[in-house]
This record gives structure tokens, C-alpha cells and sequence, in this order.
């Protein structure tokens, strides 16, 4: 019994992933290329801006963006797309009996497709700064990944069981992300943070991560610390997330 409903909701959930897929694209011309050029006219931007206009010397600096623009979008198309999840799947929610669970589930993983298949262009830049990736990838990537997506599944669910309440959440949800994104050390980097400032490494729940993804793709070594703290922020928000969205799924129907 326990193996069917597990065979169930994979299976579920790889429908609805593989549904997400095809929507995402439907009739554009460029197709999974907006995901790519989204972040990359970025980081165009800001090496103009900080390197060019205000002149600080950062070695390397457009690799340094790709290495925190790529992941930090997984994050945040993640968790805007979560803020309207059940919202916007009310008709299914309100005419089928299913795990609501899997459509959070459903979400983070597209943004995980995405942000895998981005890796590649991430890659380019590692060789053309000469950068060749080493045996340290094959332990710290699933890591790195299981960590981001722990976070993102966990505050996905807050967000997407608040939102059914109160619905100007979706727009506070967008303003918080936009404030997150420059809290975060992703276009610039960690030694450029003051020192009586530095306990906001260790408050931010991704910044751990998104640090270990830029080492890891600059071939330094990674703070284990901060990543360690990152992991602790993983297990706190995904059980937290998921123990709200128990807790008051049962309303969904009514409210949606």
C-alpha cells in the first residue's frame, strides 16, 4: 500500500513537471533561451555598471555573476511561481481528491530542470577563464543541490498555503524577493560585506549555498561553515514549510 502511494505521487508528480515543461515555452520563438538570457543581460548590466561606471576591480567579476545569477534564479522563479500554486490550480483542486503537496513539488523541480540545464553556459565561462572542474564536483553538487532545494521547497510551501489566505502575498512575496536578492552576496562578493556586517552571512539562509555554488564554480575552496549553516536553514524551513501546509491544507477547497 505504502509503495503505491509512493508510485502514485511520483507519478503525479513527474506529470506535472513534464506539463509545466511544455506550458513554460508554449509558442515562444526562443524558447528555454529566455531562461538563459534573463540572467546572462544581468549580468551584462552590473559588469558594465560596477566595472565600467564605478570602476571596482573585482578579478574575474563576469564569472562571478553567472556563479550567483544562475542559481539565485532558480530560487526565485521558484518561489514566486509557489505564491500562486493552489491559487491558480483551483479548479483542480476544488473538483480532485490529490496530494496538493506535489503541485509546491512540481514547481521547484522545473526551476531545478532549468537551473541544470543553464550549467553548461556556467561551464563556458569556467573555461575561458581556464577554470577545469575537479573531483570536488561529484560530492559538492548533489549537495549543493539537495541543500537550495530543501530551502526552496520549504519557504514554497509557506508562501503557496499563506497566499490562499491572503492573497496580496503574491505581491509581497515579489518585493521580498527583490530586497532578498540584494541582501544576498550574489552580485557582489563576500569580502566586499564589512565586518561588522558579516552575521548576515550567517542569517540569510542561502547564502551558504550560493557562496559554495560561486567556489565551486571558481575552483576555490568552499566554507564548509557557511554552507553547514545553509544546510540547518534547509532542514528548519522544509519541515516548518511543510507542517503549515498540513496543517491548513484542509481548507483549500473552500478558499481557493
Amino acid at each position: 500500500m505504502i509503495a503505491r502511494s509512493i508510485e502514485y505521487r511520483r507519478d503525479l508528480v513527474a506529470a506535472l513537471l513534464t506539463k509545466e515543461l511544455r506550458a513554460r515555452y508554449k509558442r515562444t520563438v526562443l524558447g528555454y533561451a529566455w531562461s538563459l538570457l534573463n540572467p546572462l543581460a544581468m549580468a551584462a548590466i552590473y559588469f558594465v555598471l560596477v566595472t565600467r561606471i564605478f570602476d571596482v576591480k573585482v578579478e574575474n567579476y563576469s564569472l562571478v555573476l553567472v556563479a550567483g545569477l544562475f542559481p539565485w534564479q532558480w530560487i526565485a522563479n521558484s518561489i514566486m511561481s509557489s505564491s500562486m500554486v493552489f491559487v491558480g490550480n483551483a479548479g483542480l483542486i476544488r473538483r480532485t481528491s490529490f496530494p496538493r503537496a506535489v503541485l509546491v513539488l512540481s514547481t521547484s523541480l522545473n526551476d531545478l530542470v532549468h537551473y541544470l540545464a543553464s550549467v553548461p553556459v556556467i561551464l563556458g565561462f569556467m573555461l575561458w577563464f581556464r577554470i577545469i572542474p575537479d573531483a570536488r564536483w561529484l560530492l559538492l553538487l548533489p549537495i549543493l543541490l539537495v541543500v537550495q532545494w530543501a530551502i526552496i521547497l520549504g519557504i514554497g510551501f509557506i508562501v503557496a498555503s499563506a497566499n490562499v489566505f491572503f492573497r496580496d502575498l503574491e505581491r509581497i512575496t515579489t518585493i521580498g524577493v527583490t530586497i532578498w536578492f540584494y541582501l544576498t552576496p550574489v552580485i557582489y562578493t563576500r569580502e566586499m560585506i564589512a565586518g561588522k556586517h558579516e552575521w548576515l552571512l550567517y542569517a540569510n539562509p542561502v547564502t551558504g549555498v550560493l557562496l559554495g555554488w560561486r567556489s565551486l564554480f571558481m575552483g576555490e575552496p568552499i566554507d564548509l561553515v557557511l554552507l553547514a549553516c545553509s544546510a540547518v536553514w534547509a532542514v528548519v524551513l522544509s519541515s516548518a514549510g511543510y507542517l503549515f501546509y498540513r496543517r491548513v491544507q484542509w481548507r483549500f477547497a473552500e478558499l481557493v
